[in-house]
């Protein structure tokens, strides 16, 4: 079992919630959620921060991903990437593709946001589930 696991863990709500600036930190809990296709809801740990260029975060059964900021001239380049995927032949289609399809979406979004401030999400949750989409 790991040092989590081990420990009487508080529940969700009993943790501080950051406000305006604060940045994350190592061991913040976080909470997302997925609307696609029924949806569902996860929560899991900050397990590296170094701002402004790295954050590592659980995602999923044991899954992590970490995404890398680097400065390229007048530009950042954002690089992410998920592990511990598992290998079976339902989650080659359900994890890896779909969250590789998901991810490029998101970053996508974020340039947008970033940029001008546009955000591409559908925001009609039923529209959302009725056309199977990707963008909530």
């Amino acid at each position: 079992a790991n040092r989590r696991e081990a420990a009487k863990i508080p529940a969700f709500e009993d943790f501080p919630v950051r406000r305006g600036e604060e940045r994350c930190q190592v061991n913040d809990r976080y909470c997302w959620e997925w609307h696609y296709n029924g949806g569902m809801v996860g929560e899991d740990w900050v397990l590296e921060c170094r701002p402004p260029t790295k954050l590592v975060f659980g995602f999923g059964k044991g899954m992590k991903v970490e995404v890398l900021i680097r400065k390229q001239g007048t530009y950042s380049e954002v690089n992410l990437r998920q592990f511990n995927i598992p290998v079976s032949r339902a989650a080659r289609y359900g994890i890896h593709m779909g969250c590789r399809v998901a991810w490029c979406f998101f970053l996508t979004n974020l340039k947008s946001v970033a940029e001008g401030g546009l955000d591409l999400r559908e925001t009609e949750r039923a529209k959302t589930q009725k056309l199977h989409l990707v963008n909530m």
